[in-house]
């Protein structure tokens, strides 16, 4: 089991036009350093569903983290909770990034995601993996 998964979500239905978003790398790292652990599955080509699926069973997360920093990641953002909430409902979701910073409300109000971090995000998401959040997050519950 880790604390946490981090998904760069496709931008695209079908799983093209990937780009990764660097940041997981550091946020990844930041959890690593401070004795959390965690792992980053690449979203990319038509299998990125079964690449979520595999990778939650592998791994075990407690939460899975998507990236949401682009305006056109939003999409795949919320496909990829929706895909992990239908299938892996134990699992708690978080996104961050410029764009769910933009619009934190509107993610929890209609979205599965369990929290938004708004803004830098390394202590924020620390803290939310150990189960004090206390800065930066908008929770649903």
């Amino acid at each position: 089991m880790i604390d946490a998964l981090f998904l760069s979500p496709p931008r695209r239905y079908d799983g093209s036009q990937y780009l990764f978003n660097n940041a997981t790398l550091q946020l990844a790292s930041y959890l690593i350093q401070r004795g959390q652990s965690a792992r980053i599955e690449p979203l990319f080509g038509s299998n990125w569903r079964e690449r979520i699926d595999r990778a939650i069973e592998t791994y075990q997360p407690r939460w899975v983290a998507v990236s949401c920093k682009w305006w056109d990641t939003v999409y795949g953002a919320v496909q990829v909770a929706e895909h992990v909430r239908r299938h892996h409902p134990e699992v708690r979701l978080v996104t961050g990034g410029q764009t769910a910073s933009s619009f934190a409300h509107a993610i929890i109000e209609k979205t599965p995601f369990d929290a938004v971090i708004t803004g830098d995000a390394e202590l924020p998401l620390l803290q939310l993996v150990q189960g004090e959040p206390s800065c930066n997050a908008f929770l649903r519950d």
